[in-house]
């Protein structure tokens, strides 16, 4: 069923961005969105994600007064007089056993926000190797990345039993 699921949207985004609705063009859609599908192989386990319409709302509105925050705070320290004074650090977040994709979330929510970056995954894909803009919101950092995880995991977290067993260590 994901796979039929796949080509259709993979096929509505050939005809979206081709900008022409003909046969021809959902033909080769079609043919692309199949060859996708069977030479691609699905990364993510049946269960690794679930949706909690409700909470994944809460996750949104949290996750976007984070962004306004931290816009704020780097446009500032930008624009401020002593903005050469800037030192970035690294810091190791160590993520808990919750499944592939809410790992995903976490990473890339950490990467699109302002002052702080996903640099690496180890190998583990447990360990997060964070750049954050200053040094001296270290903690402030693993704070507002801990935080980030809870709602991550309350949103879209399959339960422990649910998890796949190589998931569960």
């Amino acid at each position: 069923m994901r796979r039929v699921v796949a080509v259709v949207l993979l096929t509505a985004m050939w005809v979206a961005l081709w900008g022409d609705l003909s046969a021809g063009t959902a033909g080769a859609g079609l043919i692309a969105a199949i060859a996708v599908v069977t030479i691609v192989p699905n990364p993510l386990p049946e269960r690794d994600l679930v949706f909690r319409p409700a909470r994944a709302a809460w996750f949104v509105v949290m996750f976007v007064r984070d962004l306004v925050v931290s816009t704020a705070s780097v446009a500032r320290l930008v624009v401020s007089p002593g903005a050469r004074d800037v030192h970035g650090t690294f810091i190791t977040v160590q993520l808990s056993e919750r499944g592939h994709a809410v790992r995903t979330i976490i990473a890339h929510s950490i990467s699109l926000t302002p002052g702080t970056l996903t640099v690496d995954v180890e190998e583990d894909g447990r360990t997060l190797h964070v750049h954050v803009i200053q040094a001296a919101e270290e903690q402030a950092a693993r704070a507002s990345i801990a935080a980030l995880e809870e709602r991550a995991i309350a949103a879209f977290a399959p339960e422990r039993a649910d998890l796949p067993a190589e998931e569960v260590r």
